[in-house]
């Protein structure tokens, strides 16, 4: 759940319809402050950040193709 930030990995499907469940951990934040964070990171150190102005490119063309 994204507002949770709650990460679930569901598995071993039966026909019945059940399965497991398992609540994933890893770290999370509010994802705009990481990415700005994460810029200016790469700005200070003179490093390429890690997402790529073309990468932001290949996304925004893929969402123009979705609502078309």
């Amino acid at each position: 759940m994204f507002i949770d930030q709650k990460v679930f990995e569901y598995s071993k499907y039966k026909e019945d319809g059940s399965y497991v469940v398992k609540e994933l951990s890893g770290s999370f934040g509010e994802p705009l402050k990481i990415e700005l964070e994460a810029f200016l990171r790469a700005v200070r150190n003179d490093e390429e950040p890690p997402i790529t102005g073309e990468d932001g490119l290949k996304a925004l063309e893929v969402a123009i193709e979705c609502l078309k």
